[in-house]
């Protein structure tokens, strides 16, 4: 043979050709597959997380809504009970100071030792019921100012122991007439020269009077006028009753010069101790009508409902059973049962002052003196 010659190269059996496209088959397949099912995987994974996320906001979003609601109505209702607590306390925490302020301005006015400190007590006892305050005394046709309370940032020209005639001031002058509480215009004209041009420029709006009386008599007349706050017309009507009594009492017990001349009438003065007594007898004796008018004084402050229905009934004494059985009681074991002198001050006071000098209006189960 000539040229090149070509060398054959041999053809593996038909069996392992087949044989190995079925394995690169079967491969690719497995591959194509696997591809196929992470694919699938994935977009399963995908549309499970989109499908709960859209759960989530469908059923748990309602949920935290009406969640947050029920918190908000529940902060607002705590801060609501929270808030009416705190201002209940508020409330008794004022109503406690306004009492105990009453209480104590009570005992300085029925424990006054002289005419100064009674005015005093007395003025110090409105600074929670007014802006300013002043006190005229009325000696017949006079009045004359025994002092006055005003606020450093806006004082009152006002000296005590200048005098002026009640003419000259209409409004004093009907207070006094009416023996009523009264209200008037802060202006020359109403409260006349003396007490209009002492007031300050600007000082406008209106003023009360409060008569204080005693035995029938005006000794006394109370100047108010507001501020900022009102005039608590209620609390100074209270207060100037019960400073009418004690400055009456005081008056009794020993006249001292200034203030007023407070006479009482023959028939209706206490009976007086033996002229016989020791000194330590007479300081008894003392003790015990000073204790007598402030017992029967803090039953008309603090139980005036009870002593007004007591009087309109004629049955003061089942009104106010528990506080005169007490002070009985008291008056006795003090006074009565360590001196054979002692006299029924006590009954007498209850007479005299819860009474309005009649008896009868103690009532029929009213067991009487003492002694």
């Amino acid at each position: 043979m000539s040229g090149t010659e070509t060398t054959l190269q041999p053809v593996p059996p038909l069996d392992d050709v087949l044989a190995d496209i079925r394995s690169t088959a079967r491969e690719q397949l497995a591959g194509a597959f696997q591809l196929h099912v992470e694919r699938v995987q994935e977009e399963l994974h995908r549309g499970w997380a989109d499908h709960i996320e859209r759960v989530v906001e469908d059923r748990f979003g309602d949920l935290l809504r009406r969640a947050q609601e029920q918190l908000e109505r529940a902060l607002t209702t705590r801060v609501d009970q929270e808030v009416a607590a705190r201002l209940q306390g508020e409330r008794e925490t004022a109503r406690r100071q306004r009492s105990e302020d009453f209480n104590r301005s009570a005992r300085r006015l029925v424990q006054s030792g002289s005419v100064q400190e009674w005015s005093r007590a007395l003025l110090d006892a409105t600074r929670e019921l007014c802006f300013r305050a002043a006190l005229f005394s009325v000696a017949g046709d006079r009045l004359r100012c025994e002092g006055v309370r005003a606020p450093e940032e806006q004082p009152v020209d006002l000296q005590t122991g200048v005098e002026f005639a009640t003419v000259s001031a209409p409004a004093f002058a009907a207070a006094i007439d009416g023996k009523e509480t009264l209200v008037a215009v802060r202006s020359v004209g109403e409260l006349g020269e003396t007490l209009g041009r002492a007031l300050p420029a600007n000082n406008e709006g209106k003023a009360f009077l409060f008569p204080l009386i005693g035995r029938q008599k005006i000794v006394a007349v109370l100047y108010a006028e507001a501020g900022d706050e009102p005039v608590d017309v209620n609390g100074l009507e209270l207060i100037t009753a019960l400073a009418a009594k004690a400055l009456e009492a005081l008056v009794q017990e020993k006249r001292p010069a200034g203030l007023v001349s407070l006479s009482p009438s023959e028939d209706a003065k206490p009976a007086a101790a033996p002229v016989a007594l020791s000194k330590d007898e007479q300081d008894l004796h003392s003790r015990a009508q000073r204790f007598a008018r402030v017992q029967v004084a803090e039953m008309r402050l603090y139980k005036s409902g009870a002593v007004k229905a007591g009087r309109a009934e004629s049955r003061l004494y089942d009104a106010l059973r528990q506080d005169i059985d007490s002070g009985r009681e008291a008056f006795y074991r003090q006074f009565i049962a360590s001196s054979p002198s002692m006299v029924d001050y006590f009954h007498l006071e209850l007479v005299r002052t819860l009474a309005n000098e009649d008896p009868s209006l103690l009532g029929p189960d009213y067991p009487g003196p003492l002694v």
